[in-house]
């Protein structure tokens, strides 16, 4: 840890012992400690890490809490200031010429930006679902946040349907959900918590009917709201309305109510807002500055509007919203959520956060419980709270789904998170439910939960234990929330993905398998035989399939590498970079505990152990060539050439942290290093001498975040590549960083991977799945200098089948003296030598297409060549 943290730390230690003792009662909720004025992230993980002490992890509801507090850090950690503070998020929105101060959408993020280069989506898409591989409980696409409805007069399957997604923007179907398009990809990062149109909308008018979507991620509260959008052309291109917030606020949005085309209420976390001419204008009309209330949930009956908030309290309206009285008081615990529903009858209900159902009357402003809480009931301090009551039918969802049709007294688990089996109860539906609705019908409703939407079908006489039938309708919604992604250099179509909530994803030809993972967040890929696979879920728990993980979702069991966590203060770990190495496939390193780890996997050794570089948990990885590791915590970079020797390498800027590391495998002395936060002009460092000092080459990056840095490996003139919050970017020889590639959303980029052979570089996306571009003229694939016989040598045979690659030099070139390298797919140098004879002994080179690079000081010349045996 840096000095500067340390006394950090230090000045907090005697505020932590007073957060831990409101412990006692409660866990310390470290979402709402972060909303709170002049909050501090160390602050907060310090108290969080003390009351770590005291949990049991086995208990799986104490281990499941706990995993989304450790999203949350892993989201902020590359966010937060230099002194721990938390910045506003949508500044990030404006550094990148997304929306201006205000808030308002920048019409000019959809012009082209990125030059000529065109990305394309290469998954998961095309099939009707990612095959459940043997995986009960299989992963679907991701998290949904909202849904709306336009009904076809006859036919369900021609329904016009809207959804929006936390990372994902807003996706319109015309097939009742069969097929569906991304609205909004200019604003893929932002969140979508509530789509609406009023009731005079159909589906014969709809597309001159105002739509309005209210923006940012109120369930998790990752993404910030920027106000309320419009559409007037049927969702398919949005501006913004007056509702606005700008590059300083932090402002949330649950729920919008849409009285009339032109009449609109909006929750924020102040006040609840109304406009009544379309958003030109909006006005307060209940709340106030200095009170927190987030009004979260409407819901209406008759001329009754009311309104939920987070100090648990109802409001009422009875004028359409232009006046508000707080009708009831303390109906739950302070500071935690609510949920609203208007059944059939027009009776209103809502639901605290531990799951009690209560009636409103909004005649009398009585509340009366109904029914029971279930056995186990789990809302995740609110970030999945759904319901629904008609007559004795009650349909409740927070982690799983259950239904009692005795009106809440006995439950039933019939929309199961966990299904394994014709024995467990119910049937498989998504765990995480975020909204349920009813469709045309008695027992027919939808549900919005992290894997996607689903439509419900209990039939119209429901039984205490009724399986319903589902319909998943989001196999073709390319949502994934992806941490990273592994290629298989033999095949750029053949893929793996490691997803928040949606465990992972492997390619295998036509198809895409499921495989067990819990948040999957690490993946990859053998290169020389790339059916041998690997995926890391949260808690560092590595598996392996030898047949791509098809029919295996689990992995073979036999082999399984545990990386070592803190059970106490770091029981999720969460990520853990993997990366195997670029000359010996069969040995990897892997972040942990208080090290690096290197793994050996072969049909002699399987073990994994501790590599000595006194690391505090890596962050990132590089490794160019046998022995070569490079990698960094937040505070401190090393650097190996020689098995167990270390080198510390300098910081580039001591004040903030590293979020990754790459070198170049043929300069070691070449190294470089991204930098978190938002730190304007501070992003990307170079050093020319082995880290001793380094020189700034951040010049034309927005101030965003940045997540990943790449080298090409191998050629003569420097080309860097960046993942990015807001898309790739890339930066060629002495010029600036420009964005790369048009077509590809503004959205976080988690991971790039450069597929050498085909030259090409892809793309993880957290909340658009994964993507790929042609590299064209920069990588040995594509470059002109391969055509062998234009650059004056031959190289025979091709493909080589005894061990022996000719060269014949023109004669033109017979009198200089040359060097050669082959690089295999990863762009590793598996042998380099002086080209002193016309002939190169490749014994020991795995059967695979590698790159022969012949080169001096002042030529380079590329040839693509395979090996068969």
């Amino acid at each position: 840890m840096n000095t500067f943290k340390t006394k950090l730390l230090f000045v907090f230690a005697l505020s932590i012992s007073s957060l831990y003792a409101q412990q006692k009662e409660a866990k310390y909720d470290y979402r709402q400690a972060a909303a709170k004025p002049n909050a501090n992230y160390y602050q907060i993980i310090a108290a969080k890490n003390t009351e770590a002490e005291t949990i049991d992890f086995s208990n799986s509801k104490n281990a499941k809490a706990w995993k989304q507090y450790c999203r949350w850090k892993l989201y902020w950690k590359d966010r937060i200031n230099t002194d721990g503070t938390f910045p506003t998020l949508t500044k990030a929105y404006y550094n990148a010429g997304i929306i201006n101060e205000k808030g308002q959408i920048n019409p000019l993020v959809t012009e082209n930006r990125g030059g000529s280069k065109m990305w394309e989506n290469v998954g998961p898409q095309g099939q009707q679902n990612v095959l459940a591989n043997g995986y009960s409980n299989y992963p679907q696409m991701g998290r949904l946040t909202a849904f709306f409805r336009i009904k076809h007069p006859t036919d369900i399957n021609q329904d016009v349907l809207f959804v929006g997604a936390p990372n994902g923007g807003v996706w319109k179907s015309t097939d009742g959900g069969s097929n569906w398009s991304p609205k909004s990809d200019f604003l893929a990062s932002i969140g979508i918590s509530d789509i609406k149109m009023s009731s005079s909308a159909n589906f014969n008018n709809y597309t001159s009917k105002p739509m309005y979507v209210a923006t940012g991620d109120y369930d998790s509260q990752h993404s910030k709201s920027i106000g309320v959008l419009k559409s007037i052309d049927g969702g398919n291109t949005f501006t913004s309305t007056s509702l606005s917030f700008g590059v300083t606020d932090e402002e949330q949005i649950g729920d919008i109510l849409v009285l009339n085309d032109n009449t609109v209420i909006a929750g924020t976390k102040n006040y609840i807002k109304l406009t009544t001419d379309g958003g030109a204008t909006w006005n307060n009309v209940a709340g106030n500055t200095n009170t927190d209330y987030f009004f979260a949930r409407f819901v209406m009956s008759g001329k009754n509007i009311i309104a939920v908030t987070k100090n648990a309290s109802i409001y009422k309206s009875d004028d359409n919203g232009l006046t508000w009285v707080e009708a009831v008081k303390n109906i739950g615990v302070m500071d935690e959520r609510m949920a609203t529903y208007v059944d059939s009858k027009g009776e209103l209900f809502v639901q605290t956060q531990n799951g009690q159902i209560y009636t409103y009357d909004p005649q009398t402003d009585a509340t009366k419980e109904f029914g029971t809480i279930p056995a186990g009931y789990k809302s995740q301090g609110g970030y999945n709270m759904a319901f629904i009551v008609e007559d004795d039918f009650v349909l409740l969802g927070e982690v799983e789904g259950r239904h009692s049709i005795d009106g809440g007294k006995s439950w039933y688990n019939s929309l199961n998170g966990y299904w394994e089996d014709s024995s467990s109860d119910g049937v498989y539906v998504h765990s995480d439910h975020h909204r349920l609705g009813k469709l045309d019908g008695a027992g027919k409703f939808w549900t919005i939960n992290d894997g996607g939407l689903s439509y419900i079908d209990y039939g119209s006489t429901p039984e205490d234990n009724t399986i319903p039938t589902v319909d998943y309708k989001s196999s073709k919604m390319l949502i994934s929330q992806s941490y990273s992604c592994a290629i298989n250099p033999k095949n750029i179509s053949d893929l793996m993905m490691s997803n928040q909530d949606n465990d992972h994803f492997s390619k295998s030809g036509a198809n895409w398998y499921a495989v067990e993972g819990g948040d999957g967040v690490q993946s990859a890929i053998n290169y020389i035989n790339p059916q041998i696979r690997y995926a890391v879920g949260q808690t560092g728990k590595i598996v392996k399939s030898s047949v791509a993980f098809i029919g295996e979702a689990g992995g073979d069991k036999k082999t399984v590498f545990q990386v070592p966590v803190d059970e106490k203060k770091n029981p999720g770990g969460f990520v853990f970079p993997l990366e195997i190495n670029q000359v010996d496939p069969t040995i990897m390193y892997a972040g942990g505990k208080n090290d690096l780890y290197k793994i050996t996997d072969n049909t002699a050794i399987q073990n994994i152990e501790p590599m000595g570089a006194n690391l505090a948990f890596a962050q990132s990885i590089a490794t160019h060539g046998k022995d070569v590791v490079m990698a960094t915590s937040e505070s401190q970079i090393v650097f190996s050439s020689k098995a167990g020797v270390w080198d510390n390498i300098n910081h580039p800027n001591s004040k903030i942290n590293i979020t990754s590391i790459d070198f170049d495998g043929q300069n070691q002395q070449i190294m470089y290093a991204t930098l978190a936060g938002y730190n304007a002009g501070e992003k990307v460092y170079k050093s020319a001498n082995g880290g001793k000092n380094w020189t700034n080459i951040s010049t034309g990056l927005p101030n965003i975040t940045i997540n990943k840095i790449l080298l090409y490996q191998n050629l003569k003139d420097e080309v860097l590549y960046l993942a990015t919050e807001f898309g790739v970017y890339i930066k060629e020889g002495a010029s600036n960083w420009t964005k790369l590639g048009q077509g590809l959303p503004n959205v976080d980029i988690k991971d790039i991977e450069l597929h050498y052979t085909s030259d090409r570089l892809v793309a993880g996306s957290f909340g658009r799945g994964l993507w790929q571009v042609s590299l064209e003229k920069y990588g040995p694939a594509s470059n002109k200098d391969l055509i062998a016989l234009d650059n004056g040598f031959n190289i025979f045979p091709n493909p080589v089948s005894n061990d022996v690659l000719n060269v014949q030099v023109a004669a033109d070139k017979s009198d200089r003296q040359y060097q050669y390298r082959i690089i295999n797919v990863v762009g590793g140098n598996v042998m380099e030598g002086t080209l002193n004879s016309t002939a190169i002994n490749t014994i020991g080179l795995s059967p695979n297409t590698y790159i022969l690079q012949i080169f001096n000081q002042n030529e380079q010349y590329f040839h693509k060549f395979t090996i068969q045996k």
